[in-house]
């Protein structure tokens, strides 16, 4: 089973496989992970069959993705992984009224909505790069990722 995403013009396609409970967080399981991020002519990366997450960072991000969803997290998170191929940003909603930055807000536009960052960090000739790819999630594509994760893990 695969997410699929089109993530305005940015198709993420994701794929965990050999997800197992965690029993002993001291002898982490890794899962293979596939995926791959395509745009046009300017963007076509990809990893392959990689342990780049364990199952117990598989439900610790499906944890909090489903605390974020329902209003649960207090301040705004930043997730990363033991293998720094990702990490997400969960954003939490905010009140813009209270925001000093604003000088205007619309009525009705009062408050900005969950959303999440998951940032793809680069890989060249086997080191890491300082260079990263940010795709901004809203609530639908919140919503999408973390039902992938629950069905991974249920």
């Amino acid at each position: 089973m695969e997410f699929i995403l089109n993530a305005e013009g940015i198709n993420i396609s994701f794929e965990i496989k050999g997800y197992k409970k965690t029993k002993n967080k001291d002898n982490p399981q890794w899962c293979e992970c596939s995926c791959s991020f395509v745009s046009g002519t300017w963007l076509n990366y990809s990893v392959k069959n990689s342990e780049i997450l364990a199952c117990e960072e598989i439900e610790y991000l499906l944890d909090n993705l489903q605390k974020l969803l329902d209003g649960q997290l207090k301040e705004d998170l930043e997730i990363e992984f033991w293998e720094p191929d990702f990490s997400f940003e969960l954003i939490t909603e905010k009140d813009l009224r209270k925001d000093e930055r604003y000088l205007y807000i619309a009525k009705g536009h009062e408050i900005a909505d969950i959303e999440a960052y998951w940032c793809i960090h680069f890989w060249d000739e086997g080191a890491l790069t300082g260079n990263y790819l940010k795709i901004c999630l809203g609530r639908e594509d919140v919503i999408k990722l973390r039902d992938y994760l629950k069905e991974i893990v249920d």
